[in-house]
């Protein structure tokens, strides 16, 4: 049990951590970072919680058409309000 707790340490994931959200009771300083990372750390410290990815909560149905309609929304042939209401439809059928 002390190996598994030195390995989940502040200390020993701090020394691999960048800009991941982490368990850790203090946040995580790396003197490392890029401007970019640093801001991503700053922008992640008041963080409470974190939403899963929504294609993994849908209906493949619904994930098939939200990919699909992705390349009309690129190209201006529909808006990203209306994929993914075309895919909240799927989903609830």
């Amino acid at each position: 049990m002390a190996f598994v707790s030195r390995l989940t340490s502040d200390e020993v994931v701090a020394s691999f951590v960048t800009t991941e959200l982490t368990a850790l009771k203090s946040p995580v300083s790396n003197d490392r970072l890029d401007p970019l990372q640093q801001s991503a750390a700053e922008a992640l410290k008041g963080a409470t919680a974190l939403v899963g990815a929504v294609q993994d909560t849908i209906s493949s149905e619904a994930r098939s058409s939200l990919f699909a309609n992705i390349q009309y929304v690129v190209t201006g042939k529909m808006t990203a309000r209306e994929a993914v209401a075309t895919a909240m439809a799927l989903n609830e059928s």
